[in-house]
């Protein structure tokens, strides 16, 4: 079946046979979909958790997954370290192009999941309406004692793996 870590299973699965679910539980409205996911640079932790859900869904197809940065970032792509990291869980995340933010990628968007507080902010800044959509990844997480997904920029490559299991487990 379909499983994810990275997004709430309530957007993924009903409860039961449920109007609008295929024989599977799976809800056939969040096909055509897209969730957005958001951090600093667009080189680290968005692009990762955008390549572990889309390794989660492949062959599933229907939503669209993207990332995106509330800066510009410098890299163009993914940092070394993160393609690095992300090939160890056998994901290939090298021809990521970093992109920033806009008021157009939120308005496409239907979930908008992000890193940290200051990102949820930028996004209501840009749009105000995009509240209702837009979560902390780990809101959805067991332990919610920290919220919020350090930044590994410019740190080793076990704080990248620590960061990577993290964003794969919310926890």
């Amino acid at each position: 079946g379909l499983e994810s870590n990275l997004i709430p299973p309530y957007y993924l699965k009903g409860r039961g046979a449920q109007k609008g679910k295929d024989r599977k539980g799976y809800r056939k409205d969040f096909v055509n979909k897209k969730i957005l996911f958001v951090c600093t640079g667009n080189s680290c932790r968005s692009p990762m958790a955008a390549g572990f859900l889309r390794e989660t869904l492949k062959g599933k197809g229907g939503m669209r997954i993207d990332s995106c940065g509330t800066i510009f970032s410098f890299f163009g792509g993914p940092t070394p370290q993160a393609i690095k990291i992300m090939k160890e869980y056998g994901i290939d995340i090298s021809s990521h192009k970093t992109k920033s933010l806009s008021k157009d990628l939120i308005d496409e968007a239907d979930l908008i999941l992000v890193m940290e507080r200051k990102h949820r902010e930028r996004i209501q800044e840009l749009n105000p309406e995009a509240k209702n959509k837009t979560f902390l990844l780990k809101e959805f997480a067991p332990d919610k004692e920290n919220l919020e997904i350090r930044d590994p920029i410019g740190l080793s490559d076990e704080v990248y793996k620590e960061v990577a299991e993290e964003i794969k487990s919310r926890r």
